[in-house]
């Protein structure tokens, strides 16, 4: 799913079934280029998502436990300093306005 420049939003993995099936119809492409072309994507994704145990359709991403928790803690963000707001004199000494008033 994928949603369009325009705001609509479209499935374009069955656009991609749909062509490649018409490919296939009309004899553009075999079924075992569409095979060898699909293994190699696993190989590419396998370096990506890995089994969460044995059962090869059990799948999950890399770094998070089988549930879903991170296996190493997020780092917090250094804490900045927080300065204070400055007053509405010198706001309006450096040439802030409020909105509304000219």
């Amino acid at each position: 799913m994928l949603v369009t420049s325009n705001g609509r939003i479209e499935n374009f993995e069955d656009y991609a079934m749909r062509a490649l099936l018409d490919c296939i119809k009309e004899g553009i492409i075999s079924v075992q280029r569409i095979q060898e072309a699909n293994e190699r994507i696993d190989k590419f994704f396998d370096t990506y998502v890995r089994p969460a145990s044995s059962d090869p359709d059990s799948v999950r991403l890399l770094g998070t436990e089988p549930h879903g928790v991170p296996t190493d803690p997020i780092p917090e963000y250094p804490q900045y300093p927080q300065f204070p707001r400055p007053s509405s004199r010198m706001m309006r000494h450096h040439g802030w306005r409020r909105p509304g008033l000219r």
